[in-house]
Parts: C-alpha cells; sequence; structure tokens
C-alpha cells in the first residue's frame, strides 16, 4: 500500500471499517484549521507534535517528517 493515495482511491475506500483517515497538520492554528476544515471522520494529529521530535530548541536538530 501506498502511504499517499488520491482522492479517487481514498472515495474507493472510505467505506471500509478499517481505513482511518488521519488529518496531518502543521502551524500555529494546526488544530484551529481542522476544525473548520477536515475530512468527514478524520482524526487530527499534529505534524509538528505527534509526529515529530523537535526539542526544545529546533536549532539542536531533531527528527521531523
Amino acid at each position: 500500500m501506498k502511504p499517499i493515495i488520491t482522492v479517487t482511491e481514498l472515495q474507493e475506500i472510505s467505506h471500509q471499517e478499517n481505513i482511518i483517515i488521519l488529518d496531518a497538520r502543521t502551524g500555529q492554528n494546526a488544530r484551529e484549521n481542522y476544525l473548520q476544515n477536515h475530512l468527514k471522520d478524520a482524526r487530527f494529529i499534529d505534524l509538528d507534535k505527534d509526529l515529530a521530535e523537535i526539542g526544545e530548541n529546533a536549532a539542536f536538530g531533531g527528527r521531523h517528517p
């Protein structure tokens, strides 16, 4: 399975029970933007907080997608 799919591919599989849609956003207003405009039943994850290990100071490196 590819990690990124097209809109058409998502529409074809979205009815399946084992599908979880993750809305990965970043930025200062990531959660607010998600709440205002997300796909039905999508779950919010913050790209910087949930999928990265930036640490207190990004200048010292870390892990980011």
